[in-house]
């Protein structure tokens, strides 16, 4: 068996050497180089395998220091910068102790915290002592790929929104079925019998209840009618609007007025069942945003680019209209492009749905996200990022889930 990862070996130079790839010995040479080899003690007491995840290493790190990444990946700790990586090969508790063993190992890394349930570690680190570029090498050198995870960019404002609607809610759905008890008495009253005076004060109650979750409640109804209005039109909730204010109303003045007719248990049920409603609304739209944001993630974030006839690895969103690059056999493509190459074999399994690889020529369009099933792929830029075909449909999925 491998002497890091625990995979078999089958051919004769793997069984000579202890190892069943390079990768493996050089992570097992840096561990013991840096002093850490009491990992493999611990993986040998915990009795888990290592999974076998040695990747093919980049031939640089580089574009981890392009400050284009670090504004999508990077955020602020106070005196120090924070980054997130999800790393599928943590497994065990010696997987921990390797990785949180990282600020002894290099000297602009103070801090760094594992995530088992998740699988992600967060690297604290000082820009001063060291380029982040070390930390994802160190960590792929360690057997551990670094795939970093993008910034939360959601506002403080969508999540105060989240807060107060779920208040709404719940003010509404208290409201409804305290209203609603009262009121089963007061139905069984109008067969069995019931003194005025009790009818009377189950009305004022029900009417003080009421008043929550007409006021607060079904705020967002009120708000968007009135806003509509405001620009000279209708919209669906106005409607609503005008049976919960009515509704209200009428029966308010029939308490004042000592009337039967009242409809207090009506209103609050409307109320909390519309928000019910919005609530799954809300809820499909959050997890379309989500799909996408998944899809999105799975295209490459570095890309091999060439200039002057030499390869460098850059931030796809640092790559230019008419830069030129290159896709490995098996890689994904990082952007929108115009194939250079005689031919290409293409899968856009991801942007149709089409599993069938497609033969393609020179001048042909390949789209960002699609899969290089061929030899060595050169292409030209023609778009990147929110502007490749991946993108903008992506940006219309999103906007279809608003509406």
């Amino acid at each position: 068996m491998c002497r890091h990862c625990r995979a078999p070996l089958q051919k004769k130079s793997e069984f000579e050497q202890g190892f069943c790839c390079q990768g493996c010995h050089s992570a097992y040479n840096l561990i013991n180089q840096l002093g850490l080899d009491y990992f493999y003690c611990l993986r040998e007491n915990s009795g888990a395998e290592r999974r076998r995840e040695i990747a093919e290493l980049p031939a640089s790190f580089s574009y981890y220091d392009d400050p284009k990444f670090q504004r999508s990946f990077v955020e602020s700790a106070g005196c120090f910068s924070r980054i997130t990586f999800y790393v599928p090969s943590v497994h065990c508790a010696a997987c921990i102790w390797l990785l949180e063993k990282l600020p002894e190992v290099l000297p602009n890394v103070p801090q760094a915290r594992v995530d088992l349930t998740r699988m992600r570690v967060s690297v604290w680190f000082d820009p001063s002592k060291g380029k982040l570029s070390l930390i994802a090498r160190t960590l792929a050198q360690l057997g551990y790929f670094p795939n970093p995870i993008a910034l939360d960019r959601s506002s403080p404002e969508a999540s105060r929104a989240d807060a107060t609607f779920a208040l709404q809610l719940g003010v509404a759905a208290f409201c409804a079925m305290n209203v609603m008890l009262l009121f089963i008495g007061r139905y069984q009253g109008l067969f069995s019998g019931m003194e005025a005076k009790y009818a009377g004060f189950f009305a004022w109650v029900s009417f003080l209840l009421s008043i929550p979750a007409v006021a607060f409640s079904a705020q967002p109804f009120f708000k968007t009618s009135l806003a509509a209005l405001r620009m000279g039109r209708l919209h669906i909730d106005l409607p609503i609007s005008l049976a919960i204010a009515g509704g209200f109303v009428a029966s308010a003045l029939n308490t004042v007025l000592g009337r039967s007719e009242i409809y207090f248990d009506t209103v609050t049920a409307l109320i909390f069942l519309l928000l019910v409603g919005r609530w799954f609304q809300r809820q499909g739209m959050k997890r379309v945003a989500s799909a996408s944001d998944m899809l999105y993630s799975i295209t490459p974030i570095s890309a091999s680019r060439v200039k002057a006839d030499q390869t460098e690895q850059v931030f796809v969103e640092s790559l230019n209209v008419a830069d030129c690059v290159t896709v490995q056999c098996g890689g994904r493509i990082p952007c929108d492009g115009v194939i250079l190459s005689e031919g290409a074999i293409i899968n856009n399994a991801l942007i149709t749905g089409e599993s069938k690889p497609q033969h393609l020529t020179a001048g042909n369009q390949v789209y960002c996200g699609a899969v290089n099933a061929g030899p060595e792929l050169k292409l030209r830029v023609s778009a990147v990022g929110a502007r490749t075909r991946l993108g903008m449909l992506l940006e219309q999925v999103q906007t279809a889930a608003l509406r």
